[in-house]
């Protein structure tokens, strides 16, 4: 029985990262036709630790926790799938530090591995099927962060507040206090929603206009925003919705276009199809 393994690993922060729940969607969709082993190993040195999810016969979730020596998750993560006879077709890394575990099966089970965000892969998330109002007079602007970009999200929304515009800080980050502070100086036009899953981000996009993306993270970018999407820097793929800016003030000039479109949503189901055909295809090609 062969079918599509998804590799997340980094530290426990990643854990808060917004694609977590729409990367749950997609895989649990999958399993509905195709069997899919969802792994995630979130690093810290706390006690290992493990928790099992079931999709029916053909998916599976694993999450580790802690401490965990590489050994101990390859000789686990192997006996279930001789235990459940199952063989990975194709192994789509979505964040890797290590490549140790991904080395071995490949070479083991001689199957490709493939980013999620590079050219092989289909890099975007499925939205809820909430619905969604989009209002273009909206000028209110979303700002999702992560561990890495708070600085850069608090310089930008502190400057987007000086010309006029409302900003939504969503995400993950170590610490608010410097985003408290912008509340304080624009208690209407500041709203900080920290920590919230991705379903509960949707919510919040009805009221925006665009997103902001402060940092270059190729995951966020195939989200189902349902809004124009601002890119720093090129991006690493072109798609409708999609825009770039170098600074700042780029990027407060291109706000103003008429021209802005936003990106397409996609369900869980209709990703899911889009996932099966790229692995069929390329169980095809390693096979010619």
């Amino acid at each position: 029985m062969k079918g599509l393994v998804f590799w997340v690993e980094g530290p426990v922060g990643i854990a808060f990262e917004l694609w977590q729940e729409p990367l749950h969607l997609l895989s649990e969709a999958i399993s509905e036709r195709l069997p899919v082993w969802l792994l995630r190993y979130y690093r810290s040195e706390t006690t290992p630790a493990y928790e099992m999810e079931i999709w029916d016969s053909r998916g599976r979730a694993i999450t580790f926790w802690g401490a965990w020596k590489s050994k101990k998750i390859l000789h686990f993560v192997e006996s279930y799938w001789q235990a459940e006879g199952f063989i990975p077709g194709a192994i789509v890394k979505v964040s890797a530090s290590l490549t140790s575990f991904l080395v071995r099966w490949k070479k083991r089970f001689g199957i490709p591995v493939v980013d999620f965000g590079s050219e092989e892969g289909l890099w975007r998330w499925p939205h809820s099927g909430l619905s969604q109002v989009y209002r273009a007079e909206a000028e209110r602007l979303l700002l999702p962060l992560n561990r890495g970009s708070s600085e850069a999200a608090h310089r930008i929304g502190s400057f987007l507040l000086e010309r006029g515009w409302s900003v939504l800080f969503t995400g993950w980050a170590q610490e608010s206090t410097s985003f408290r502070r912008l509340h304080s100086q624009y208690p209407h036009r500041v709203g900080i929603y920290l920590g919230l899953s991705w379903l509960d981000v949707e919510s919040l996009l009805e009221g925006c206009w665009a997103v902001i993306l402060p940092a270059p993270i190729p995951a966020l970018l195939g989200l189902g925003w349902g809004r124009p999407v601002f890119y720093p820097g090129a991006l690493p793929r072109e798609g409708p919705g999609l825009y770039t800016y170098q600074g700042v003030e780029e990027l407060l000039a291109s706000l103003r276009s008429d021209r802005l479109t936003p990106t397409p949503l996609f369900s869980p189901a209709q990703l899911a199809s889009m996932w099966i055909e790229w692995y069929d295809s390329l169980l095809v090609g390693s096979l010619s």
